[in-house]
Order: structure tokens, then C-alpha cells, then sequence
């Protein structure tokens, strides 16, 4: 049965050692774990040295800042903000969750015309487009944003998986920068799919207005 160090205290005795004391007792030889929590492969190739595998942890983070000089700025900003969309925060894309309501929501927002304000205010946080054009100009800016992290990437997934499988046998923090780039490669590709599959249902709908 595995037993990992919850509620265990860490503290640096000095610069050359780090002293755990656990919550609990442990027999002579009993293998211990540590938890290090809900942490993406970024986070624990920076600071642990290590990455896993299909971490479920894993994000991609996006910033979508509303810019002071679109129209009606003071007014979007003040509907932003009650949303709890922030700024200097970004929004994180996952595996489990590519393409947030949030994130489409607050460009909405932002990409909205003084015409589609008033649909704005009272659903663009529903996960319902405004109109088909401004979901439409959502979408191919997330679309946009997106392609451009892509190719800043010098590999494919393709590349990526094909060293992996090639350097099976030895772990080295090539490898793992490797896995922690596939892991984001793969987000990005599958907020495009949604993006693709969203658009094309827009498109094909009648449902919203036309403006």
C-alpha cells in the first residue's frame, strides 16, 4: 500500500539540508512518498527537476487583455471585472477544459459592437454567442492566437513523440522538456479542434443574429 507524507512539515535546517517531519509514525525500512500536489509538468520540471507523463495537471495559459481602446472600454471592463476576469491574470487551457467559457466570454466582451452590448451584458458569460458575427471574429481570433504558439514550437507532436519513443530507455531533461511541450502542443490542438467544430456550428446556424 502506498503511504505518502501527508500532513508532514518541511523546513531547511541550513543551505545544505532540507529537514521533513511527518505527521505520523513509520516503521524501520517502510518506503516513503511525497505529494507534490496538483502541479502541471512546468512547475515541477522547474522546480522539482522532474515531469510525468499525461499529467492531468498540465495548462496552457493565455492572456486575452481588453485593450483601453476598443469601443465602450470602461463599460466592457466594468462587465469583465463582475465576471471575475482580471487582467494581469491569464486564463488556463487544459486537456480536460481547451477552450473555457470565460475565455470566450470575456471576447465577446471585448469584440462586441455597440449593438450587440446590451446581448452582451446579459449572456456573454452563458456560453451562447452574441451574434454570428461576433462569434465568429471570437473564434478566429482564438484561432489566430493559438496557431501563432503553435509555430513558435520547433517540433510537432509528431517530432515529439517519435524522440520520445526513440530515447525510451533514458530519461534526461531533454526528454522531459520534450514530454512537458507535448503535453502543451496537445492542448493547443485540441482548443483548435473546439474552435474548428464551434465555428462550423455558428456558421450552420440560424440561431443567432446575423449583425
Amino acid at each position: 500500500m502506498l503511504r505518502s507524507l501527508v500532513g508532514s512539515e518541511m523546513c531547511i535546517r541550513d543551505r545544505y539540508a532540507l529537514s521533513i517531519v511527518s505527521g505520523q509514525e513509520w516503521a524501520a525500512g517502510e518506503e516513503v512518498f511525497i505529494n507534490y500536489g496538483p502541479e502541471g509538468n512546468d512547475r515541477l520540471l522547474t522546480i522539482y527537476g522532474f515531469c510525468c507523463n499525461d499529467n492531468p495537471y498540465d495548462r496552457v495559459k493565455i492572456w486575452a487583455t481588453a485593450s483601453p481602446s476598443i469601443a465602450e472600454y470602461e463599460r466592457k471592463n466594468m462587465l469583465l471585472q463582475e465576471n471575475d476576469v482580471q487582467d494581469n491574470l491569464p486564463f488556463e487551457l487544459s486537456l480536460a477544459d481547451p477552450l473555457p467559457n470565460k475565455l470566450l466570454g470575456a471576447m465577446r466582451v471585448q469584440r462586441a459592437t455597440d449593438d450587440e452590448m446590451e446581448a452582451a451584458m446579459v449572456r456573454a458569460f452563458e456560453d451562447e454567442p452574441l451574434t454570428k458575427r461576433n462569434e465568429i471574429a471570437v473564434l478566429d481570433g482564438l484561432r489566430e492566437a493559438l496557431g501563432m504558439m503553435q509555430y513558435r514550437y520547433p517540433t510537432s507532436i509528431e517530432d515529439d513523440v517519435a524522440l520520445l519513443f526513440n530515447n525510451s530507455e533514458h530519461v534526461t531533461p531533454n526528454n522531459m522538456a520534450v514530454v512537458l511541450r507535448l503535453s502543451e502542443k496537445r492542448i493547443l490542438e485540441a482548443a483548435i479542434h473546439q474552435i474548428t467544430v464551434r465555428k462550423t456550428q455558428v456558421e450552420e446556424s440560424g440561431g443567432c443574429g446575423e449583425n
